[in-house]
């Protein structure tokens, strides 16, 4: 299974390299790069049984959009974020389902 988390982090991360997304790996999944294992939780602090990956992005507007470009390139429909009226980047939550995490 590490080996699929990895590729799928990798596969995330030059999707949003690619579209010049302003980001950072953050939570059990950017401790496991630092070498220490943490489970994940859901929001009420429950192991999960999958990971998850979570990512924190510069909150712009630039950045927001660019961000939506790339999950769009990764399979996500984004077509209401796209068309908002006054989307606050600040306030954004997306999640990303994939099968293996």
């Amino acid at each position: 299974m590490e080996n699929n988390l990895t590729e799928s982090i990798f596969k995330v991360c030059k999707i949003l390299n690619e579209y010049s997304v302003e980001y950072l790996i953050v939570g059990g999944t950017a401790v496991g790069l630092h070498g220490f294992y943490r489970q994940s939780q859901d929001s009420s602090g429950h192991p999960m049984e999958k990971p998850d990956l979570d990512f924190w992005y510069s909150p712009t507007y630039d950045n927001y959009f660019r961000l939506l470009n790339a999950l769009q390139a990764l399979g996500q429909d984004v077509a209401e974020f796209m068309e908002e009226k006054s989307p606050n980047p600040r306030k954004s939550f997306f999640k990303l389902e994939e099968e293996k995490y």
